[in-house]
């Protein structure tokens, strides 16, 4: 039971508990059912993160977040693409 040490009593007691629902009797189907008990915690634990706003550091840059960059025509590009 070496594999019990260190494990959560509800992770214990839903691992116990599948193994009864499935008959599983050993010792390492109960290692085993303790490992897919933890994974299927992972899946389901999801931390969420709030939405917090983004401010800027200094004036200067909300300027530069303010500009547009100049848009060429894609017709620029293609002269200089052809290989004659």
């Amino acid at each position: 039971m070496r594999e019990t040490k260190g494990i959560d009593n509800e992770v214990r007691t839903k691992a116990l508990a599948e193994c009864l629902k499935r008959k599983l009797y050993s010792a390492t189907d109960f290692g085993d059912i303790i490992a897919y008990v933890k994974r299927q915690r992972q899946v389901h634990e999801t931390v969420i993160d709030k939405k917090k706003e983004v401010k800027t550091l200094n004036r200067l840059s909300e300027w530069v977040l303010e500009t547009e960059a100049y848009k060429r025509k894609v017709d620029t590009y293609t002269v200089l693409m052809e290989v004659e």
